[in-house]
């Protein structure tokens, strides 16, 4: 699920033609895999989060881009929620 996870958050980053947000990203990556790998082993959140990523793709097949961003940034405040449940601490360590 992880795996999933990180491939369409990368065709995502792809797909907006910002080599600025990709060189950002990149850096981000390894914080980013790390926190994934937490939060999604709840079986609840990868399902949820499966279902929002299904939702933000279906706006933008439909070129909704402001549905897409209300999506994106929902399933952002999800995630932050999601980290927080599980402290900073913890998925701040290397």
């Amino acid at each position: 699920m992880v795996e999933l996870d990180n491939k369409f958050h990368e065709i995502l980053y792809t797909a907006s033609g910002s080599r600025e947000l990709r060189h950002v990203l990149s850096d981000f990556h390894h914080y980013a895999q790390r926190v994934r790998k937490i939060t999604l082993s709840d079986k609840n959140r990868a399902v949820d989060s499966n279902n929002e990523h299904r939702k933000i793709v279906e706006a933008l097949k439909q070129h909704d881009a402001q549905l897409a961003e209300t999506l994106a940034n929902q399933h952002i405040m999800k995630t932050i929620e999601n980290m927080d449940h599980y402290g900073w601490d913890n998925l701040l360590k290397k």
